[in-house]
């Protein structure tokens, strides 16, 4: 998508012990414009559970955010 557009891509693998506030953190460090998250599809207590990090990401990224979810499994 980025080559379509004519953009550069960037990314780093990081270690942390928190990965949603690691993740705003350098955001807010680096002056990033979009962070892309990938998650799976999985569940708890039978719905749909983004888990701790989407939801934390969302609420305190200071730029866009692109959640981009597997799909759901056949089974």
């Amino acid at each position: 998508m980025a080559a379509q557009w004519n953009q550069e891509i960037e990314s780093e693998i990081l270690q942390a012990r928190d990965v949603g506030t690691a993740i705003v953190d350098e955001a807010i460090e680096r002056n990033i414009e979009l962070i892309l998250l990938g998650v799976v599809y999985k569940r708890r207590f039978g719905e749909f559970d983004l888990g701790r990090t989407v939801p934390y990401v969302l609420k305190n990224a200071p730029c866009r955010v692109w959640v981009c979810r597997e799909p759901m499994s056949e089974g």
